[in-house]
């Protein structure tokens, strides 16, 4: 994970995206991973990949201190994608 983190601090994120698909792959259960994952695809522009690495950091860690943020990006991504509204909704029962 410290790897990937460099990675992305030093905007390399094509690199931070690899490695941390390698992480996710091994340790599915890894919220952290996942959470940085989605950062990473979202600095590149890949919003769908954004939001299904954030739903399922959601998924892992529903009483994380920064899930109201998360949520907040996460509907900005999906209003950004022109998804219809039920997948921001989606995205905020995860919560629940």
């Amino acid at each position: 994970m410290d790897d990937a983190r460099g990675l992305l601090l030093r905007g390399r994120f094509p690199a931070a995206i690899t490695v941390l698909q390698d992480v996710v792959h091994r340790d599915t259960g890894s919220a952290e991973a996942w959470r940085t994952l989605a950062v990473a695809y979202e600095a590149m522009g890949h919003a769908p990949e954004a939001v299904r690495a954030y739903r399922r950091y959601l998924t892992l860690s529903p009483g994380a201190d920064d899930v109201e943020l998360v949520m907040l990006r996460v509907a900005r991504l999906v209003r950004g994608l022109g998804w219809d509204p039920g997948e921001v909704r989606t995205a905020f029962e995860l919560r629940t």
